[in-house]
Formats: structure tokens, C-alpha cells, sequence
């Protein structure tokens, strides 16, 4: 068999992914049931700054999210796991702390995301992401956390 692929002429500049990513400082809580995505995240967001608590479904997130909740700035919940999903451990979470700063990350449509937002769930994001709208996501949550924190004083 014969492979035809297109010739390109002009190269694309080279872009340095490190150079879009946000840095950051705090307490980041991943709550995903899929143990590479666990990993992938906890690396890229230790590499900019942030402490990285894992869990691998709703009930351990929610387990140490009770223990830790004071010492925690955001959590990013996967919508998708079994037992208890990413709506479900929210809202168990709230109960908490009410002014829990939330992320859902989901591979599948966003369909149910009106009804997270206006639980309060800071943002929803599609799988895949990349490292740099991650990082910004959460430095945009981190920033709204921290002006409703001082509004509230």
C-alpha cells in the first residue's frame, strides 16, 4: 500500500508549554477514580507550586476532605466514578464547608454543568485538558476564592 501525506512547507513556531502555565501556591485536592489522570495532574500541579492530596473516588475524597477541608483551596472532582459521583461528593462536601472552591472535570458532555454552577461549583472542564487551561483555571478559581474570602471579612 501507498501512504500520500501532505507536504508542509513553513514549520509552526515552537511554543513552550511551561511558558503558558500559571504557578501557584496552595492546597489541591484530586478526586478521579482513574489512577494515570491522578498522577498526570498531581505531577504538572506539584511542578507549579501546589501541595497534592489524592483520592480515588468520591467516598475517600469526601473521607479527607472532612480531615483536611481547613487546609484545602480547591478540590477537582472527576463527574464520572463509582459510588458516589463528582455531583454527589460536592454536595456532601458543601455541607462541610460551605464555601468549598469546586472544579468538576469530566470526559463525557456537560450537560448536568448549569445545575453544578448554580450549586456553586466554581468551573467545569472537558477531558481532555491541557496543562496551561488547567493551570489557569485554577489560579482564576484560586484568585475568586480569595476575593470573596476578603469581601466576606
Amino acid at each position: 500500500f501507498k501512504l500520500y501525506l501532505p507536504l508542509i512547507e513553513d514549520q509552526p513556531e515552537s511554543r513552550s508549554q511551561d511558558s503558558s502555565m500559571t504557578p501557584g501556591k496552595g492546597c489541591i485536592l484530586i478526586v478521579d477514580d482513574e489512577s494515570v489522570i491522578r498522577m498526570v495532574y498531581k505531577t504538572l500541579l506539584s511542578d507549579l507550586g501546589y501541595e497534592v492530596l489524592l483520592a480515588e473516588d468520591g467516598r475517600q475524597g469526601l473521607d479527607l476532605f472532612s480531615r483536611e477541608y481547613k487546609n484545602i483551596d480547591l478540590v477537582i472532582l472527576d463527574m464520572i466514578m463509582p459510588e458516589m459521583n463528582g455531583r454527589e461528593t460536592f454536595i456532601a462536601m458543601k455541607e462541610i464547608d460551605p464555601d468549598v472552591c469546586a472544579l468538576i472535570i469530566s470526559g463525557y458532555s456537560n450537560e448536568n454543568s448549569k445545575d453544578l454552577l448554580d450549586l456553586g461549583v466554581y468551573g467545569y472542564l472537558q477531558k481532555p485538558i491541557e496543562g496551561h487551561v488547567l493551570s489557569h483555571t485554577i489560579s482564576e478559581a484560586l484568585k475568586k476564592k480569595g476575593d470573596s474570602a476578603v469581601s466576606n471579612s
